[in-house]
């Protein structure tokens, strides 16, 4: 997280549940060591003022969506397994290829 602002970041499933959710401070990273399989659309909040008991910023929140859907699966080939990985940025990088758009905050913090 790049940005001088808090973030949740949310994993929905294709019919808009959480699967996912956790907290990354201002200018922290996060590592989620387990993801479920799936294809899921990841979603980010950010603002201050975070609150655990809402799930939402108290103060200056805005979310976003990455365009595209991400998909996390695990092969087994040869008695290799393979998992699926992903590392995002939520701020913009040069020469970064991903795109989100703002979506609304009331929808966020649904579940």
């Amino acid at each position: 997280n790049g940005l001088s602002s808090d973030a949740v970041v949310k994993l929905r499933d294709m019919a808009g549940r959480t699967v996912l959710s956790f907290y990354v401070a201002a200018g922290g990273e996060a590592t989620i060591d387990t993801v479920p399989e799936g294809t899921f659309m990841i979603e980010f909040a950010t603002g201050r003022e975070f609150s655990p008991v809402c799930g939402y910023f108290l103060n200056d929140m805005a979310s976003r969506r990455f365009v595209k859907t991400e998909t996390f699966e695990t092969q087994i080939q040869d008695n290799y397994t393979n998992t699926s990985g992903l590392e995002i940025t939520l701020n913009p990088v040069v020469g970064g290829t991903a795109q989100t758009i703002s979506t609304d905050d009331s929808m966020f913090e649904r579940d």
